[in-house]
């Protein structure tokens, strides 16, 4: 069985990228034991903290 390799020139770094923010904060989510506030997402993103 042979390995595939992705076609180039269908990638979307930019889709990929959101992708990958976005589990990150599934997996921020799954770990709160309450609703995260804006703060926490934002942390959880990676954000600075804007105040």
């Amino acid at each position: 069985m042979s390995v595939l390799e992705p076609d180039s020139r269908i990638q979307d770094p930019a889709a990929l990228a959101e992708i990958e923010l976005f589990g990150e904060l599934v997996v921020a989510a799954a770990d709160a034991d309450k609703a995260m506030s804006h703060a926490e997402i934002d942390r959880a993103l990676g954000l600075a903290d804007s105040a």
